[in-house]
């Protein structure tokens, strides 16, 4: 991989040639008798942007693919009734009772610990000292 300073750059650049490479890895195209030649033209195409600063995707012989790939993956939704893409999209009650339980248990962390930015004089204040101790703080 490449490395800028820039971490957000790098972290694009990466998370692109990753999801890429995957949706080719599905087609098999990566382990077939052109892979080799593939492996190279990505590789030369992700040299000519970098050395650029933007990515153009000139000659990236995994573009074509990776649009297919997606395509189909579309394709396959778009098809669904909206009742299907419902039951898709719909939180199982497992998941649901989770996010209840990390709000409950988010909420009761936040509302037993102690509030920051109080410096000495200010927990020494009579108000702040007796709504500290009715915390348990």
């Amino acid at each position: 991989f490449f490395f800028f300073n820039d971490t957000a750059t790098t972290e694009i650049y990466t998370e692109q040639i990753v999801g890429s490479v995957r949706c080719v890895q599905e087609t098999g195209q990566l382990t077939g008798p052109d892979a080799e030649k593939i492996q190279r033209q990505m590789l030369d195409s992700a040299i000519e942007g970098l050395s650029k600063g933007f990515m153009e995707y000139n000659n990236d012989p995994i573009l074509p693919i990776v649009r297919n790939v997606v395509r189909r993956h579309v394709e396959k939704v778009e098809k669904l009734s909206p009742e299907e893409q419902g039951k898709i999209l719909a939180l199982s009650d497992y998941q649901i009772n989770s996010i209840r339980e990390s709000d409950r248990k988010a909420k009761e962390d936040y509302l037993k610990s102690e509030p920051k930015g109080l410096d000495s004089a200010a927990k020494s204040h009579p108000t702040i000292k007796k709504a500290m101790e009715a915390w348990g703080h």
